[in-house]
């Protein structure tokens, strides 16, 4: 009944021009281009120029800055680390960190010096600030310390992570994992030791659980190295030593000794060349 009454109400206010119905009350919204002032349309334009030269001047402050930035790493001397993407580093600390692993290898690459500058570490800061940086330097350190083939050394350093914040406190956090950048670092480590053969000991089972927790991916991992470790391990009853022999002839008597099924005695015969002379 309302809406038949408004629908009277807007055909009494209707008026017929040039034989179109048209209702006063919509007129003020349809209003021609053409009807527009030169100032609204000439305001327009001014701002469509004024965004142009906007984009134009950010796109020669990129460029500027991109060019000082490239002079600046151009003259700064860093060692360039494989990092990961995910982890976020700051350079100016890890050129700190290279600094002292730089200072322990002038007094020799042993050991006890690259395990020194991690205690010194330890025992500046017990907050363990700055503990991703570090780590990634001494990751690059390893090799050139001659330390990728040592457990205790990578114990070393996941002992660098602090403990009580990264472990899973509830159920849900054990079942949608959360990718910490010191659990992404952790496994980093754990890869590192998969690639040289290594097998995870009981402190390093330790120091995982005491950090990540139970339910977290670098103690998963570790389990996992553990049990495909021993289980590849059983699958070749007669592995090859750990170190090969230089010498082709203890080659061969190692290739010999794994194709025959029992104990065989090897015999070596030299063979002399003989000269003749006609």
């Amino acid at each position: 009944m309302h809406r038949a009454q408004n629908l009277a109400a807007i055909a009494r206010r209707a008026r017929v021009c040039n034989g179109h119905s048209v209702v006063a009350s919509r007129l003020k919204y349809y209003t021609p281009l053409g009807t527009c002032s030169s100032r609204q349309i000439c305001s327009t334009e001014s701002l469509l120029q004024k965004s142009e030269e906007e984009v134009k001047e950010q796109n020669s402050y990129d460029e500027r800055l991109a060019k000082i930035r490239a002079e600046d790493a151009a003259n700064t001397k860093l060692v360039h680390l494989k990092v990961n993407p995910k982890v976020k580093i700051s350079e100016a600390v890890v050129s700190k960190h290279v600094h002292a692993f730089e200072r322990a290898a002038s007094f020799g690459r042993t050991k006890e010096n690259f395990l020194g500058v991690i205690d010194t570490f330890l025992a500046k800061d017990k907050t363990r600030r700055g503990h991703m940086e570090f780590l990634k330097a001494a990751m690059h350190y390893m090799e050139e310390f001659g330390l990728v083939k040592d457990v205790e050394s990578y114990n070393k350093m996941l002992d660098v992570f602090p403990r009580g914040r990264f472990e899973n406190r509830t159920l849900f956090d054990a079942i949608w994992a959360k990718q910490h950048p010191q659990a992404i670092l952790a496994l980093d480590i754990l890869t590192m030791m998969e690639d040289n053969w290594l097998l995870p000991t009981e402190e390093t089972y330790d120091i995982l659980y005491e950090i990540f927790g139970h339910a977290s991916q670098p103690l998963q991992k570790c389990k996992r190295l553990i049990f495909w470790y021993h289980k590849l391990e059983e699958m070749f009853p007669n592995p090859y030593p750990k170190v090969l022999p230089e010498s082709d002839t203890e080659l061969s008597k190692l290739a010999l000794a794994r194709m025959t099924r029992d104990e065989q005695i090897i015999t070596i015969y030299k063979v002399i060349p003989v000269v003749c002379y006609n």
